[in-house]
């Protein structure tokens, strides 16, 4: 038999010794590529890691030189960015946002104004971070991005009082854990990070321009809006396909207010008996903080679509935040609401902000009734679940109650599923301090990583909340403004309704006025920010 019919015998035969060693060669080889692969590739890793940490080190050695040219006085000198102007960021929630201020009258507005001598325009320019609805993760979450655009060189931080209700980040329900956040937090410290994010905005078109507050109650009153008449939409009248109502509503979903309210009125002047214009000015309005213009625009509402609650949601709710000096009641325009749409959830909420009672007792107990019909209305909408968590756990009835409608939606609810878990894990009111204190921690780490000197100030209310924000200024040796000592000498008595909105935790004018001030004080007397007021040339 020749060499050659003996190779292809052994070829096909796999029981042959020259099968054996062709296969045994076969794995070998297969073995030395996958070494030879594995070996490139921790190579090329650790060359890519070595070229990041240097990369790292070079920027953060770059960024140190140009601090200190920068800030060569000493720490605490004005800085001489833009042209002279000193920008100050003012990072919070919807009591920073402004919600219950008239147009230009929330507390970074008018503390501008006060460090400008009265005027507008100066040397100081603080930029509202505001958050409406946000909690302190949310806002800690967001920080990185607003420094990053704003540049600022000075930073005011007040968070903490949307925790109670909204529970965004809560450790205990998110499974997430803080060591989880607390490495996202270090990895947005990071230069490369920043480096990557200033590039990626500069090649989208994005540049370090005024900085919009954001208003969620404007997403949620488009949500139940576009909601409500998708679902009637047989007794509905409204086109939600019309080209200029989307147009409108993209705006409003992007935040873009002055350019939805001018897309509106013209809408409504062309087309004066449509009502979704009329609705969608008036929503405009109410995150412009125009509060008169957006009743008028909503009673309109009511007039050309009587059955449609979301006009009488809009008129109520700028009720609330124009406060008592509107005259009217917000409570009967939600309980309206209530009637033509027993699922409306955003009546029950109203009615529940809005709702008194013969004693205090008797109000939280309302409310928290109203709450639970929100529940029901539609678990979905987090404006339902305000402080009923906390509030069951001090109450074995409403603790049976609230858990009992909870477990009904859990399945198929976010909210109500995340309140049920910190219902049954005997949830402690003082871990929401503790959550807004670590979140508070993380964003002063970031400020102070970035050299940034940093203020933070509490609330007219409460006095636990205040005590958590007050610990963490103290731990890091930062000056802190304490509202509610402020608002206790001046807003007592009688006097003391006219510093807040009707809903009882947001500030009038007159409150952010106030606030304002208290913040003035501290950033002309505290040595370490060097600040002082321009004169006015009134």
């Amino acid at each position: 038999m020749s060499n050659k019919h003996h190779r292809a015998n052994a070829t096909a035969d796999p029981q042959s010794p020259g099968a054996e060693v062709s296969s045994s060669t076969e794995s070998i080889t297969r073995w030395a590529y996958v070494r030879w692969t594995a070996e490139r590739l921790a190579a090329s890793s650790a060359g890519l890691l070595c070229f990041l940490i240097v990369l790292e080190l070079a920027l953060r050695v770059l960024g140190g030189t140009y601090g200190h040219l920068h800030h060569q006085n000493g720490v605490g000198q004005q800085p001489t960015s833009r042209a002279d102007t000193t920008v100050i960021l003012a990072v919070g929630d919807s009591m920073t946002y402004g919600v219950g201020a008239s147009p230009g009258q929330d507390y970074p507005a008018q503390l501008q104004r006060l460090l400008n001598g009265g005027e507008d325009d100066g040397p100081y320019r603080v930029v509202n971070g505001g958050i409406g609805g946000a909690n302190s993760s949310m806002i800690r979450e967001r920080l990185p991005w607003m420094l990053d655009e704003v540049q600022p060189d000075i930073v005011m931080l007040m968070a903490g009082t949307a925790n109670s209700t909204n529970y965004h980040g809560y450790h205990g329900a998110s499974g997430s854990g803080p060591g989880f956040d607390r490495w996202l937090t270090v990895l947005q410290t990071l230069r490369i990070v920043r480096l990557v994010r200033v590039v990626s905005n500069t090649l989208g078109g994005s540049s370090s321009v005024e900085l919009e507050p954001v208003y969620d109650g404007t997403i949620a009153a488009v949500a139940a809006y576009l909601s409500w008449h998708r679902n009637n939409h047989a007794s509905s009248t409204i086109r939600l396909d019309d080209p200029t109502f989307l147009a409108g509503v993209r705006m409003l979903r992007a935040g873009r207010f002055d350019a939805a309210e001018a897309l509106f009125a013209d809408a409504l002047e062309a087309s004066p008996s449509c009502p979704h214009f009329a609705w969608g000015l008036g929503t405009s309005q109410t995150a412009l903080r125009e509060y008169r213009q957006a009743i008028a625009s909503f009673e309109t509402c009511t007039r050309l679509e009587p059955s449609d609650p979301n006009c009488y949601y809009g008129v109520g709710e700028a009720l609330i935040y124009m406060g008592p000096e509107s005259g009217d009641n917000p409570y009967t325009w939600f309980h309206r609401a209530s009637e033509l749409a027993p699922r409306f959830p955003g009546a029950y909420w109203g009615m529940a902000m809005s709702s008194g009672g013969n004693s205090p007792g008797q109000a939280r107990h309302q409310r928290f009734d109203l709450f639970i019909a929100c529940i029901e209305a539609d678990p979905d909408d987090s404006r339902c679940y305000p402080n009923l968590v906390m509030q069951a756990a001090r109450d074995p009835v409403r603790r049976a109650q609230l858990e009992e409608v909870l477990e009904k939606h859990a399945s198929h609810s976010r909210p109500a599923r995340g309140s049920l878990r910190m219902l049954r894990d005997n949830f402690d009111p003082i871990e929401i301090l503790t959550w807004v204190a670590w979140d508070l921690d993380a964003m002063v780490e970031l400020t102070q990583a970035r050299g940034l000197p940093t203020i933070m100030h509490g609330y007219p209310y409460p006095e636990a909340l205040n005590r958590a924000i007050q610990g963490v200024a103290t731990r890091h040796h930062l000056p802190y403004v304490d509202h509610l000592e402020n608002f206790e000498e001046v807003a007592v008595g009688p006097q003391r309704p006219t510093y807040f909105a009707r809903d009882g935790f947001h500030c009038s004018d007159l409150g952010y006025e106030l606030m304002a001030t208290g913040l003035l004080h501290e950033l002309t007397h505290n040595p370490t920010l060097a600040v002082t007021t321009a004169t006015s040339t009134q």
